[in-house]
Formats: C-alpha cells, sequence, structure tokens
C-alpha cells in the first residue's frame, strides 16, 4: 500500500470560451459544488447526530440518506428565511422511497445550526487549505473570465440565495486541501466515526447510498471498472468528484469546472468513468 500521493496534474484551461488564457495550475480554486454535503454539512451533521434527532418532525437520518420524501424540484419560495426551511419540511413524504434533493442538506445545516448557533460553511476555519466557502476574496489562484472572478459564487441558485444557510453547495477549495481532508476521512479523523460506516449501506437496491455518500453501483455515473462494493464517493455538477477505496486504503479525486458543459450526458458520464480508471490505476500502480 502506497504511503504517499503518486502524482498531481492539471492539464486545461479554465476558461471554455479561451477569449483568456487562463491555465489551470495546482493551487487553482475550484467551486466543489455538491461536494459540500458529504465534507462539511454531512461533518458538523454527525458531530451534533444523536440517534432519533428530529428537525421540523423529520429523522436525521432520512435526510442525510435523501429518504425523508422531500422532491429534488420545489416550487420557489422565500430562500433566505426561515419560511423556506419550514416550507421544505412540509413536503416530507411527498415521494417514496430514496430522491436525491439538496433539499435535504439545506434542512440539514439548519438542524446544525439549531444545534450549534452556526451554520456548517461557518464552522469551517481551513487555513493554508484552499477553503474559502462563501466569502472568497481575490487570490493569484482564481480563474479570471471575461475580466470577472469565474468562482466564488456557487454554481447553485439555491446556495447563492441561503448563501451561509446552504448545506448543499457553497464550498470552494485546491486540490491540496482535498486531499489533507480525504487522508483525514480514510484515517478516520474527519468525522466522529470510523469510515468503516460509510461502506455501509443504508438505502439499498439500484441507488446504494450510505451516510452522505453513494456506494459504488452498477449504475453509478461517475466509477470506473475498478471498485469494490464497500467503495463509497460522490460528485459535484461541474464534473469533480471524490472516491474512497476503504480495501486498499486510497482515494483518488477530480477536479474540474466543465465537465457538465458536455451536451450529451453519455459522453459526459463516459469520460468520468474513464477518468476514474485511469486515476485508479495511476494510484495502485507501482
Amino acid at each position: 500500500m502506497k504511503a504517499y500521493i503518486p502524482f498531481i496534474a492539471a492539464v486545461g484551461d479554465i476558461n471554455r470560451y479561451r477569449i483568456f488564457t487562463n491555465g489551470l495550475i495546482e493551487n487553482t480554486i475550484f467551486d466543489l459544488a455538491s461536494l459540500t454535503k458529504p465534507l462539511v454539512t454531512l461533518k458538523y451533521t454527525l458531530k451534533y447526530y444523536e440517534q432519533g434527532d428530529k428537525i421540523f418532525g423529520i429523522d436525521i437520518i432520512k435526510l442525510i440518506t435523501h429518504s425523508a420524501g422531500i422532491p429534488q424540484r420545489l416550487p420557489w419560495m422565500n430562500w433566505g428565511t426561515e419560511e423556506y426551511f419550514e416550507n421544505v419540511a412540509s413536503y416530507k413524504g411527498s415521494i417514496s422511497g430514496f430522491d436525491y434533493s439538496c433539499h435535504n442538506y439545506n434542512l440539514l445545516a439548519h438542524y446544525v445550526y439549531i444545534k450549534s448557533g452556526k451554520y456548517p460553511l461557518e464552522h469551517l476555519q481551513w487555513k493554508d487549505g484552499g477553503y474559502l466557502g462563501m466569502g472568497i476574496k481575490h487570490s493569484n489562484t482564481l480563474p479570471i473570465v471575461d475580466g470577472k472572478t469565474y468562482i466564488g459564487i456557487p454554481h447553485d441558485g439555491k446556495a447563492r440565495l441561503l448563501k451561509e444557510k446552504a448545506g448543499n453547495a457553497g464550498l470552494f477549495g485546491n486540490i491540496q486541501a482535498l486531499i489533507r481532508v480525504a487522508q483525514r476521512i480514510l484515517n478516520g479523523r474527519w468525522y466522529n466515526i470510523p469510515v468503516e460506516e460509510f461502506s455501509k449501506p443504508h438505502i439499498r437496491g439500484i441507488q446504494r447510498y450510505s451516510l452522505g455518500w453513494f456506494l459504488y453501483s452498477t449504475r453509478c455515473k461517475t466509477c470506473g471498472s475498478n471498485f469494490s462494493f464497500r467503495s463509497f464517493g460522490h460528485s459535484g455538477f461541474p464534473g469533480s468528484f471524490i472516491w474512497f477505496h476503504p480495501d486498499n486504503k486510497t482515494f483518488q479525486i477530480f477536479l474540474s469546472h466543465s465537465i457538465n458543459h458536455i451536451r450529451r450526458r453519455i459522453e459526459r458520464f463516459r469520460f468520468l468513468g474513464q477518468m476514474s480508471n485511469w486515476l485508479y490505476k495511476e494510484t495502485l500502480k507501482d
């Protein structure tokens, strides 16, 4: 088993329109999008989680596993107030079984606030690790498009309106920050429970889901062909993903700004699967 990072590579251009040349560098900061859910919101949810806890009458574990019956697409609401959380909670049980909904994690963020007085993004104080959160500041590692900072505002409209109250997006970071977090997760030091808990399915069947992370399945859109069923990970809208292989204590991280601009979904997912295969082989080769 390797005890070091085989490589870190930065390839490509940030600006897909090529109006300016913004080549990627190893410290480039990315909008990590939905990786916010398991990396931050889940971290502080589990910190305050107690068996049987509820928010607005919803079991916390159901929000963590997207099984509260809250649909992804809801009518427009007043996103920045308590009314938003109350309205979202009123849709509990609208659908049956698993439905991946960002609203679940926004409710979890509010749960953390009730328990601690801070929202998950407000808890983080990473230094020299690339975390910039909602209040991103100017840096020479930020991509510039049309003379304006390309990131600093989450891609997700719900997160933009909720700001620090969002639990579904709003995390920004570079590869060094994610590597440190991934190492801590594998060593059981990021959450207050053992890493093995994230390899146990809570939602079974076609969609396998654990505590805040997707488990490998034959329908996994960003997985390659080398995964065990104990592997877990997550992906974000811009194409970024992180996958853990607890059997051999390795992980793979891919950060992108533009994969989801590929119009044909089948091409997008095929690319991510091929990238995952390549990263897996590079991670384990001698």
